[in-house]
């Protein structure tokens, strides 16, 4: 951990679905922006570069990692360090929601969204792979991990990303008003575990979301960045566009985990031994039930 600052923004974008080069230029423009005011680390949304495009025309969208499209972030990354979401289409013809970090001009870090959503009015799984890992990576401005929207709802992906040592988490979202239940509104609950995941987990968390509606979400933006002490530090008040700035003084993190060692004192060979022993016993307790759906019912006796 350094103790110097990092000048963090989130572009908080409208992006159109079906067009990459239209999205290619408005990323270039957020860079000239970027640039301007002096930021470091620019964050984008989820599928920033390709819109929220989860329907039958999902692959005219995907982009290869080492295809013109990325080389052109990579470009721009010489500039601004850059997170951003795509459509990405592996060699084999895989596809998956993906992030990418690039800074430098290389393509240094991509995180393959782990739970693509099958519920309510999502169907990202039905279109896109699901990733495997989450690890934290080292930047020229300090240790980062990386989660998609989705993943962010399951507590361990978080968990072991500050174990492997992130002192920022970013998440980029596509969170639409209609992703929650009536009685959940999207923001608030965002901005409630977002604030528990810095406090705990003793890190600065950036929350990138999209702007504006396609033909099926609107969009709600409200991008954040909350401070280890649980506190929000800078937010958008929009659901435009919008471009949000804050500077992170990691000497805030020593002084929070002086304050508060949640990450000193959290024994992750104990949270695994516990999970070995539930793990053992769910499995034990399905196979239990399985046996007991596939008795075959008793004869009748006869009279």
């Amino acid at each position: 951990m350094d103790d110097k600052e990092l000048r963090i923004g989130i572009a908080q974008v409208q992006a159109a679905c079906h067009d990459v080069p239209g999205n290619l230029a408005l990323i270039a423009q957020m860079v000239d922006r970027a640039e301007s005011q002096g930021i470091h680390h620019l964050v984008f949304p989820e599928l920033a570069l390709t819109g929220y495009l989860v329907n039958p025309q999902f692959a005219e969208a995907a982009v290869k990692l080492n295809g013109p499209e990325v080389q052109q972030l990579c470009d721009l990354s010489r500039r601004v360090s850059l997170s951003i979401g795509l459509i990405e289409e592996t060699h084999s013809a895989l596809f998956y929601n993906s992030a990418l970090f690039l800074e430098a001009g290389k393509s240094r870090h991509v995180h393959r969204k782990i739970y693509p959503p099958t519920y309510g009015m999502f169907d990202e799984r039905r279109y896109f792979g699901a990733g495997w890992d989450v690890a934290a990576f080292d930047t020229a401005h300090g240790r980062m991990a990386m989660l998609i929207c989705g993943d962010a709802w399951h507590i361990p992906l978080a968990y072991i990303a500050a174990h492997d040592g992130a002192d920022v988490l970013i998440i980029l979202a596509a969170s639409s008003n209609e992703g929650l239940t009536d009685t959940t509104p999207c923001e608030d609950a965002w901005r409630s575990m977002c604030r528990s995941y810095a406090l705990t987990l003793s890190c600065f968390v950036v929350f990138a979301n999209l702007a504006g509606e396609d033909d099926n979400h609107h969009y709600w933006g409200g991008s954040f960045v909350a401070g280890p002490d649980g506190n929000v530090m800078a937010q958008s008040d929009t659901a435009e566009p919008d471009l949000v700035v804050t500077d992170i003084d990691f000497a805030a993190l020593r002084q929070q985990r002086i304050k508060l060692p949640f990450r000193r004192d959290d024994s992750l060979a104990h949270t695994i031994q516990l999970a070995q022993r539930v793990l053992k016993a769910k499995i034990k307790r399905d196979r239990f039930l399985d046996a007991v759906v596939s008795e075959e019912p008793p004869a009748p006796k006869p009279r």
